[in-house]
């Protein structure tokens, strides 16, 4: 059984069936937080329409609602899908990246040299491109 949830605009998609476990091996805290009143696993998966609207066309994967972050605007950031994007985005450049907000990276030394930070920011706005609503800052701006 899948069970699609509201979560602001995804869909956190928690699941049951005699192949999901009834719970964590000794460890009631853990079962109590991952399941749900109906004893549904809440594994914490994001789910969006493919079509938006009509769930007969199917669903993507929208990354994790708990890598899920509010900004100060009341906008949600996808960071559980956004990540592995900006990671492709930068060629190579980076195996994985830090998704922060605000100030938290302006004095970072990492972006300290020049060319490094052309080439980053020159890649980030190939993204932001076409990226729709899933686009961000570009350091060195």
């Amino acid at each position: 059984m899948l069970k699609l949830v509201p979560d602001e605009a995804e869909r956190e998609a928690p699941i049951k069936g005699p192949s999901i476990t009834p719970g964590y091996w000794r460890n009631p805290d853990l079962t109590r937080d991952a399941f749900d009143d109906e004893g549904v696993f809440c594994l914490g998966d994001a789910l969006r329409f493919a079509v938006p609207d009509d769930p007969s066309k199917g669903f993507f994967f929208d990354g994790r609602v708990a890598e899920n972050s509010k900004m100060s605007t009341g906008t949600w950031v996808g960071v559980g899908a956004w990540r592995p994007a900006l990671t492709n985005a930068l060629q190579g450049l980076a195996r994985n990246v830090v998704v922060a907000g605000g100030e938290a990276l302006s004095d970072a030394d990492l972006f300290a040299h020049p060319d490094l930070r052309v080439r980053v920011a020159a890649l980030l706005a190939d993204y932001n491109a076409t990226a729709g609503d899933r686009r961000c800052g570009c350091p060195g701006r």
